[in-house]
């Protein structure tokens, strides 16, 4: 990191206790005995909370970078699908927050006998997540996504990438 940028991260102390929180949902609903479809169901939605926690601490980061959004997501480790560590947690993220929104306006064009609707947001976060889940079930994407980014289903392993990828981002800028 930059030493003109060496700070406490605000940011990241606001992050982990959210993603202690929902590590320890996961982990609860991982420790049942009826690892049923609810029980999944919970997990993917608690692993989208985690993910619109981690994109909020993307945004900030950007911002404090002062770069643009598409640099930043375009910086750091990628995965074998082509797309970095941080386009994933965000397509997560956009994808948990939008989902009921695209299924309606998917829905309504249907209903309406048109044709699918255009929407390159949608498309770029499905497509994002497409790639990093490789052969890992989409119905359950987002727990999926977040294994496949971890190795195991929950946050904690992502600190050291989004403090890699903070750290790159600021290393990138002008001193």
């Amino acid at each position: 990191m930059n030493p003109e940028h060496e700070m406490v991260d605000l940011d990241l102390l606001e992050l982990e206790p959210i993603l202690r929180v929902v590590d320890e949902i996961l982990a609860s609903l991982q420790r049942e005995t009826s690892w049923d479809e609810g029980a999944r169901d919970l997990s993917d939605y608690w692993a989208g909370v985690g993910f619109v926690a981690c994109q909020r601490y993307l945004v900030a980061v950007t911002a404090r970078a002062g770069v643009k959004r598409k640099q930043a997501l375009d910086t750091g480790p990628k995965l074998h699908g082509g797309s970095t560590v941080v386009s994933i947690i965000n397509a997560a993220a956009n994808s948990w927050k939008h989902e009921s929104e695209w299924r309606e306006e998917l829905q309504r064009a249907l209903n309406d006998g048109k044709e699918e609707p255009q929407n390159r947001r949608r498309d770029q976060a499905l497509d994002a997540l497409d790639g990093a889940l490789g052969e890992y079930e989409w119905e359950y994407k987002l727990a999926n996504a977040l294994y496949a980014l971890c190795g195991e289903v929950a946050f904690s392993p992502l600190k050291s990438r989004l403090t890699g990828w903070r750290d790159t981002l600021f290393a990138d800028q002008p001193a």
